[in-house]
């Protein structure tokens, strides 16, 4: 068995089953995981579809844009943008990537610079 590249803990926790698409790939499954937490945050129960999609279909981007591999630069992107959606100050870009106001794949292409 080939040893697993270490994740930061986010990324480790499942979610209950149901709530995203799963893609059959341990990482991806976690990145999609934190990412729906960084988007859903405390929000309403309805936003929970809205979410959801949303986590998986920047996931998406971000498998395709490193090549459909779930590498360490993958792995990395998905932290980046797991953080940038969470840190405070950036409520409107959460909101933002949510509401569609901001494309998932023009979100998934966007340096945190």
């Amino acid at each position: 068995m080939t040893p697993q590249p270490t994740t930061a803990s986010s990324l480790r926790a499942p979610l209950p089953d149901g709530i995203l698409q799963q893609t059959g790939e341990s990482h991806r499954d976690r990145s999609r995981a934190a990412l729906y937490r960084a988007l859903n945050g405390s929000a309403s129960e309805s936003d929970t579809d809205t979410a959801a999609r949303t986590a998986e279909s920047i996931e998406t981007h971000l498998f395709h844009i490193h090549n459909d591999t779930p590498n360490q630069d993958y792995l990395d992107d998905v932290k980046t943008h797991v953080y940038n959606l969470k840190v405070k100050g950036n409520e409107g870009l959460r909101e933002g990537v949510k509401s569609g106001d901001v494309e998932c794949g023009a979100f998934a292409r966007m340096s945190s610079e």
